[in-house]
């Protein structure tokens, strides 16, 4: 087993993203951003309740009720932002660029409340908690836009962009190449081999996979490994028999599986990415028995 090995950065992040990931039942992977969107925002809005009654319980009379609600919404805009981030949208842009933006999406939404409210309750023969209710609906759906399009908005250089290709069926499974054996890695290990290096270990033996089927030639995976893999690979797994098992079971947890096989993405030649359902788990075994003669000495 490879030894612990903490990204310094987000030394935690695989974990929280697995943990996650595991509340959704199957068949409803496919929906994972949305319904993790869905219970993030109602554990913030909770949040944000809790924090506004502790800060009136402490600070009535000492401090101003608009000074509370501000730092109440402060507080709560930063919980959301980090769900949001590391549990929903899976970011890695800078916090810098993003946290500006994330909060403009809620002051958007706050000043349209304030617009909206009073002149429908003025306008429209319809209760005001039917007003606040259908509006909250729309906002909910509109925030969840504008974070997914405008707060984590990712630059797709020379791929897909997301509207193009939401199931990952074209040529977004580039970006999944590496993550299938990857991601299973890390848990394995108990996130001793961090997510990067988990990822760059899973595209190896995703080739290994491919030039068993005919995807790749094997001078090409062997080029790749030398020029591309080796030299980044610093943690290397060295998995025994029950670990191999082990990395297979993780797999059928895989958000991209829809069939009864395992789900893997690799790049044949030419670049060209192939996505399959039918993965064995033989053939995934056979992959990681041969793991350690693929890394060297």
């Amino acid at each position: 087993m490879a030894q612990p090995s903490v990204d310094p950065v987000h030394p935690y992040r695989g974990w929280v993203e697995h943990a996650a990931d595991r509340l959704i039942p199957g068949r409803w992977r496919r929906y994972r951003e949305q319904l993790l969107y869905l219970a993030v925002g109602g554990w913030n809005t909770l949040f944000g309740y809790l924090v506004f009654v502790v800060l009136y319980a402490v600070g009535h009379g000492a401090v101003s009720d608009v000074a509370m609600i501000v730092v109440s919404w402060v507080i709560s805009i930063a919980n959301a932002y980090l769900g949001y981030r590391y549990v929903v949208f899976r970011s890695h842009g800078r916090v810098i660029s993003e946290l500006p933006r994330f909060s403009l999406v809620y002051l958007v939404s706050m000043a349209v409340n304030l617009v909206v409210l009073p002149l429908a309750v003025r306008t429209l023969p319809v209760n005001p908690y039917v007003v606040q209710g259908a509006f909250t609906v729309c906002v909910v759906v509109a925030s969840y836009a504008g974070h997914r399009y405008f707060s984590f908005r990712r630059r797709w250089q020379g791929i897909a962009s997301p509207c193009d290709d939401e199931l990952d069926r074209g040529r977004r499974n580039l970006l999944n190449f590496g993550h299938c054996f990857g991601h299973a890695l890390e848990t394995v290990t108990g996130f001793a081999v961090p997510h990067g290096q988990a990822v760059v270990a899973g595209m190896l033996l995703a080739d290994e996979v491919a030039v068993g089927r005919g995807l790749l030639h094997a001078g090409t995976a062997a080029a790749r490994r030398r020029d591309l893999y080796l030299p980044v690979l610093r943690v290397r797994p060295a998995l025994d028999e029950a670990d191999a098992q082990a990395v297979v079971e993780a797999m059928k947890f895989d958000k991209k599986r829809t069939g009864s096989g395992l789900a893997l993405v690799m790049v044949g030649d030419g670049l060209r990415a192939v996505r399959v359902d039918d993965l064995g788990p033989g053939e995934a075994l056979a992959a990681l028995a041969a793991l350690s003669g693929l890394l060297g000495p």
